[in-house]
C-alpha cells in the first residue's frame, strides 16, 4: 500500500539566532537552556536543548538506537546551514528517559478517530515533550488515510515509522506544528514545514527558528 506523504497541522510565534556554522553539536547543562555552542565556529552560535519522552506501541518497531539516531537527524535539520535560503537554527534533540517507553493505546496502534488521537497527543508537565511511534494514523484534523505525522500545539506529536533518511525531517516537521509553525505550501519547495516531507526539505526562516527555540 502507497503511504500519502501527508503531514498535519497546527498554527503560529517569535526569538532570533545567528546564521553560519553547525550548531547544537552537544547539549548545554540543562534541557532547556540557551548558551553558546558550536566552538571555533564563524560567526558563534546559541543553542537549546529539546529533550524529548520517545514512546512506541506495542506492536510498532523502535529501538533506542534508532530513536537517537531519528533525533541526531532532526537536529542536523534545524542545526545545519543548507544553501543560502537556510540558517543555523541551534537547537539539539535529545531522549529525555534512559529507554524508548512502550504503551498499549489506542487499540492496534492505530488512530483512527478524535479519542484515538487524544490518547496519543496528551501534554506532559515540565520541560519534555513526547514523541509517539504508532502503526498508523487515518485522523488527524480530519479523516484522511495513511498520514505519517500528526502533532497539536504544546508539547505531543504522532509519527509512524518511515524512510530511514528522512524521519529526522519528519519528527523535526512535527515538532515545528507543536511550537505553532503552520505547513507551507508545496511551492515552498525546500522548507521543513513544507505540508510533505521529502529529501530537500531541510530550510528554516529566523522566524521558524526562533519558533523552534522558544
Amino acid at each position: 500500500m502507497l503511504r500519502t506523504l501527508f503531514v498535519c497541522c497546527a498554527l503560529v510565534t517569535a526569538w532570533a539566532t545567528s546564521a553560519g556554522a553547525i550548531c547544537g553539536q552537544r547539549c548545554p547543562p540543562a534541557l532547556g537552556e540557551v548558551k553558546e555552542c558550536g566552538v571555533g565556529s564563524h560567526p558563534p552560535c546559541t543553542c537549546t536543548c529539546e529533550g524529548f519522552i520517545v514512546i512506541r506501541f506495542t506492536t510498532s518497531i523502535l529501538t533506542n538506537a534508532d530513536a537517537d539516531r531519528i533525533l541526531a537527524d532532526a537536529t542536523r535539520v534545524l542545526s545545519q546551514k543548507d544553501g543560502p535560503s537556510d540558517i543555523a537554527c541551534g537547537a539539539k534533540f535529545v531522549r529525555n528517559a534512559e529507554n524508548v517507553l512502550v504503551t498499549n493505546v489506542p487499540a492496534n496502534g492505530i488512530i483512527n478517530s478524535p479519542t484515538d488521537l487524544d490518547l496519543i497527543l496528551v501534554s506532559i508537565p515540565g520541560n519534555a515533550k513526547r514523541i509517539t511511534v504508532v502503526n498508523q494514523i487515518n485522523y488527524c484534523s480530519g479523516f484522511k488515510p495513511n498520514i505519517i505525522g500528526c502533532s497539536r500545539q504544546g508539547t505531543s506529536q504522532a509519527v509512524v515509522r518511515y524512510i530511514a533518511a528522512q524521519e529526522g525531517i519528519l519528527w523535526a516537521h512535527e515538532y515545528g506544528h507543536t511550537r505553532g509553525l503552520p505547513d507551507l505550501p508545496l511551492t515552498s519547495s525546500t522548507s521543513v514545514m513544507n505540508g510533505t516531507i521529502g529529501a530537500n526539505r531541510l530550510q528554516v526562516t529566523n522566524g521558524e527558528c526562533a519558533s523552534f527555540r522558544r
